[in-house]
């Protein structure tokens, strides 16, 4: 005892009175700051509490691509504050359950977010919804994808190489400068909306809103193909006059249709336009009904050029891979391009401004029917990057 006596006398020496007032002073400092929290955390225990028992609010929203006006009533607690909304009983009961069943239910579609897009789906299923297999864009897949930070995207491109020349001594260099162009992509918006009844939500057991996105994603990425090949948004690579390397077929046998026309030697004319730089990564795109006849054609010695796909390599054409496309034309008139060869990474660009396919929902623009709308917008251009990096056959003129 006498030692810490005379250890705490020793610290009270080397401690003067203004380091112990400051001490004090932080102290009482402290005890404030903590009663100032206490009485904060009352304050806003009791706005939560006010909130929670608040009556709804009447809110009127803009429907999308209308004047009109729709409302609905929104609150901290909807499932609970419908039930007390000034509505006769009957309607009391209907709006509540509603107000239950979109908060405790199913979360809305979230931008990129595939696993919240059961909006009132059961999570297990029974049966599935039969249909046909979905087709993937070939566009998407193979051509050169670049994402546009505003509406326009510039991209210079070369459009004359240099040139150089054997000089003897003390002659002069010749002059040569590589010229440059540009691809101006600008965004184009493509979209739909559909609208589906709350009931057919409620009570199907199918993913009625999984089915929807997937629908709509792949009408989006036909007609993208579609735009690809034949352009009237896009600069597309049937639309005419895209590209100088060109072959024309011989034939002028229209039946049963101009795809007839195509034979070996024209495929092989158009590996022979490009040259073998371009050669690398190219393939055919050609509609179904092209490879029908050149699927028995054979070359002058009795070699098929088409050589059946197996587990190591795709099915291929004189070598090279082919893609089939149904946005090229099953029927093409006389003088029209039905066929093109090449290495889509360096001869296509397609710019995506929004190109996440998420499908919008509104519960609200149909809120009086009890419907529930679905919206998918994506914004898109498409232009030839190297025009001689592909090349088109076209069906004999008349």
């Amino acid at each position: 005892m006498d030692a810490e006596k005379q250890l705490r006398g020793l610290i009270a020496e080397m401690i003067d009175e203004k380091t112990m007032s400051k001490a004090a002073e932080i102290a009482d400092k402290k005890n404030e700051d903590h009663a100032k929290m206490v009485e904060q955390n009352a304050e806003l225990k009791a706005q939560i509490e006010k909130l929670q028992s608040a009556p709804a609010q009447k809110v009127e929203l803009p429907v999308p691509g209308s004047t009109e006006k729709k409302t609905f009533y929104k609150g901290y607690n909807l499932a609970k504050q419908g039930m007390i909304l000034s509505l006769d009983d009957a309607r009391k009961q209907e709006v509540a359950k509603m107000f239950v069943d979109m908060i405790h239910g199913k979360a809305a579609m979230q931008e990129g977010t595939t696993t919240e897009g059961g909006f009132l789906v059961f999570d297990e299923y029974q049966s599935e919804i039969l249909a046909h297999a979905r087709l993937s864009s070939v566009a998407l897949r193979d051509c050169r994808i670049l994402p546009m930070a505003s509406d326009t995207l510039r991209i210079p491109r070369e459009d004359g190489a240099v040139s150089v020349n054997w000089t003897a001594e003390e002659i002069a260099l010749t002059q040569s400068e590589p010229t440059i162009a540009e691809v101006v992509l600008t965004a184009n918006k493509l979209g739909a909306y559909s609208i589906v009844s709350n009931e057919l939500l409620a009570d199907s057991q199918f993913d009625i809103v999984s089915w929807l996105t997937e629908l709509f994603a792949e009408a989006a990425g036909q007609e993208i193909d579609n735009q690809w090949m034949n352009g009237t948004t896009f600069t597309g690579i049937l639309s005419g006059g895209v590209t100088t390397n060109t072959v024309t077929c011989t034939s002028t046998t229209t039946t049963p249709n101009r795809h007839v026309q195509v034979d070996d030697t024209e495929l092989s004319s158009m590996v022979a336009a490009l040259t073998s730089n371009k050669l690398v990564g190219a393939k055919y795109y050609l509609h179904r009904n092209s490879l029908h006849y050149i699927r028995m054609m054979e070359d002058t010695a009795g070699v098929r050029i088409w050589m059946l796909p197996n587990a190591n390599q795709p099915g291929t054409i004189y070598g090279y891979p082919y893609e089939l496309v149904d946005a090229i034309p099953s029927a093409p008139n006389a003088g029209d391009p039905f066929l093109a060869f090449g290495n889509m990474k360096k001869g296509y660009i397609i710019g995506i401004r929004r190109g996440a396919m998420s499908l919008d929902m509104d519960p609200y623009g149909a809120f009086t029917t009890d419907q529930t709308r679905f919206r998918l917008v994506t914004r898109f251009d498409g232009a030839m990057g190297l025009e001689n990096a592909l090349v088109v056959l076209y069906t004999s003129g008349p």
